[in-house]
């Protein structure tokens, strides 16, 4: 029985790693390769060790309007249309919040029906109750991984 459990356990993990994979924002594709299922003596956990998987999952707001000053030196150094340009300070304006991607509790919510009835289909009803009971729907989290 605790076999079966394990197995169920990584198969749901799997279909949740498909469904994130197909959800994720592809510019390089690297987040997409590096969303895997890791199993630990309490279940599976699926996340990506990226360090700005986080990022994109959850969202973060950027900076507001803020003073640039140099760090070394006394002036800053940049071009503006091809021609070099020196100053003591200069005023950003400032940039909108990284919008949030939330591709992980997306697929998890994506995957639950197709959960229950795996579940349902190797242990029967009964089972299923008290998954739902233990708080199987709202028990699972998401985490960066290290």
């Amino acid at each position: 029985m605790k076999h079966l459990v394990r197995r169920t356990q990584r198969d749901i993990a799997e279909l949740v790693r498909e469904r994130a994979r197909e959800l994720v924002p592809k510019r390089t594709h690297e987040l997409e390769r590096s969303i895997i299922v890791v199993e630990t003596p309490r279940g599976c956990i699926v996340g990506s060790d990226k360090r700005y998987a986080a990022t994109v999952h959850d969202g973060e707001p950027l900076p507001g309007p803020h003073e640039i000053v140099p760090r070394r030196g006394k002036a800053l150094r940049f071009t503006i249309g091809g021609k070099t340009v020196f100053a003591r300070r200069v005023q950003h304006p400032g940039a909108s919040s990284f919008p949030s991607t939330p591709y992980l509790r997306d697929a998890v919510k994506d995957v639950l029906p197709k959960a229950e009835k795996l579940i349902l289909a190797r242990f029967g009803e009964e089972v299923v109750r008290q998954f739902k009971a233990a708080g199987f729907r709202r028990g699972m989290r998401y985490k960066r991984l290290r």
